[in-house]
Order: C-alpha cells, then sequence, then structure tokens
C-alpha cells in the first residue's frame, strides 16, 4: 500500500460516554422522538434504555451481545428488545419502525432485529480502513483494525482530493 500512513493492525478504544452523547445529540438534531436515557457497557454486554415518545412515553430496553464487522460498517444485531421493562418486541413491530429508524447511513434490518452503520459518516474520506472484530468491554468498545492507511487532501485542494 503506497499511502503516507499506513497500518497492518491497529487497536482502538471507544469510549461508551462519547458514545452516549453522540446518540443523545443525533436523536436531538432529526426531532425523533426518542430519548436515550442510559447506555452501559459491560464484558460482552451493552444495555440501552429510552423512551418513545409518541402520544405516551413508552420505555424500551434493547440489549446487544456482539457488533460484527461488514463490508463498509458494522452490523448491531440485538439480542433483546423490550418494551415496559418486561414485555419482548414482537419482530413484526421492526418491519413497522423501518421507515421511522432510517437516518443517513443508519438502517434497521428487521428480519435480523439489527442495525446497519455506515463507517462514511464518521471517516473521512481519504482513510481506507477495514475493521477485524469489535469487542463489548467495560466503559465501550474495543476495536481491531486491519490493514488500512491514509492520505492528507492536498492543500487549498478539494475535500478528500489526496496526494498520490
Amino acid at each position: 500500500m503506497d499511502r503516507l500512513v499506513s497500518w497492518n493492525r491497529l487497536d482502538l478504544q471507544v469510549r461508551g460516554d462519547r458514545i452516549l452523547r453522540m446518540a443523545r445529540s443525533e436523536l436531538a438534531s432529526r426531532r425523533l422522538p426518542v430519548e436515550v436515557r442510559d447506555l452501559r457497557f459491560r464484558d460482552g454486554v451493552a444495555e440501552l434504555e429510552g423512551v418513545l415518545k409518541k402520544g405516551l412515553s413508552i420505555p424500551f430496553r434493547i440489549v446487544v451481545r456482539e457488533i460484527l464487522p461488514k463490508e463498509g460498517g458494522v452490523v448491531v444485531p440485538f439480542a433483546d428488545v423490550s418494551v415496559l421493562g418486561f414485555l419482548p418486541v414482537p419482530r413484526f413491530l421492526f418491519s413497522l419502525a423501518e421507515g421511522f429508524a432510517k437516518a443517513d447511513e443508519i438502517t434497521l434490518d428487521p428480519e435480523r432485529q439489527a442495525i446497519f452503520v455506515a463507517l462514511d459518516r464518521f471517516l473521512p474520506p481519504f482513510v481506507d480502513l477495514e475493521i477485524d472484530s469489535i469487542r463489548i468491554v467495560d466503559g465501550g468498545l474495543a476495536v481491531t483494525l486491519g490493514p488500512g492507511g491514509a492520505d492528507p487532501p492536498e492543500p487549498g485542494g478539494a475535500r478528500g482530493q489526496t496526494y498520490g
């Protein structure tokens, strides 16, 4: 790989409290009737608690036990989804939520009860990388990147234009 910066493997830590702040900000900017109250990360488990405000306030809880790398992003399968603290959410309700949940580079897959998050929204266009693994750890995520690289944009050039 002929890049200014390259790596064979890179280990990153992503802080859970920052993910929580980003999620809250994203929901607020889109004026969605969802409030994320808490997001906790423990070894092997992430738990999200929130409230859907659609006429009534309906509390919900989502449990995630794995996050899977997929071409161009990550898939987050829901291990458990419940409302009102104990009622499981039937699969057909995911189909109803599909259009509501759609956002730029984030899609809900009702069949798999999972969301797909594209990495493009978080990376500058001059960075190429692939994710080898993501582990849920106390306080956040441990992400291992495989081979990748980056070239800086040319001064005064268009965003994403790189030195070649």
